[in-house]
């Protein structure tokens, strides 16, 4: 149950012009054909995205591309989440704004923000550690989005990036004790080095 959460029309749209890209438009109908009526019209009406019909559409690309492979799965979700924080975060993408000028302190400080129009209706804390290198970011009311919660890893690991730190680790506690879907993201980030 997600609770009417919904992904951001055109944060899902840069996972389907991810998957058509990378994969092929055969991998892209086939994910298609996989799913039911109602979440393939949630998917493909060009609005927000259901994060539920999100989940599912992630269920069965794992399939489709990744063999089920949970490895190759977070690889994917990872590489996907670069791709998405490089044209969302740069440029005249919708999120610049929040990439401009400011250091990874301040992007994790900013994180709140981010990750609510990303995601319209989660609740979102964001905790900074005491020596600025890093914090937690708990995403709630996540449920359904499988293997979601790695797309995020690979979009916070661009974006460290993007704004100038070095050596970034990002990880998220559900996934590493074996989820592919939680309610609950709750992702550790740390770096080095400021714009």
């Amino acid at each position: 149950m997600t609770n009417g959460i919904v992904l951001k029309g055109v944060v899902a749209a840069s996972t389907f012009t991810y998957v058509k890209e990378q994969h092929g438009s055969a991998a892209w109908q086939a994910c298609l054909d996989r799913l039911g009526d109602a979440d393939r019209i949630a998917v493909t009406a060009g609005g927000n995205v259901p994060l539920s019909a999100m989940g599912r559409f992630n269920e069965e690309f794992v399939e489709v591309v990744c063999g089920g492979s949970r490895i190759r799965a977070q690889e994917e979700f990872r590489r996907m989440g670069a791709v998405s924080a490089e044209k969302l975060l740069t440029g005249g993408g919708i999120f610049s704004i929040f990439a401009r000028f400011v250091t990874p302190k301040a992007v994790l400080s900013r994180a709140e923000s981010v990750m609510k129009s990303a995601y319209p209706g989660i609740t979102v804390a964001v905790q900074i550690d005491a020596d600025e290198s890093g914090g937690v970011i708990t995403m709630s009311d996540m449920s359904g989005y499988s293997y979601g919660s790695q797309r995020v890893v690979g979009w916070l690991l661009r974006g460290i990036e993007i704004v100038g730190g070095r050596n970034a680790r990002v990880t998220e506690k559900n996934w590493d004790a074996g989820k592919n879907d939680s309610s609950e993201y709750v992702i550790t980030m740390h770096w080095e080095g400021w714009r």
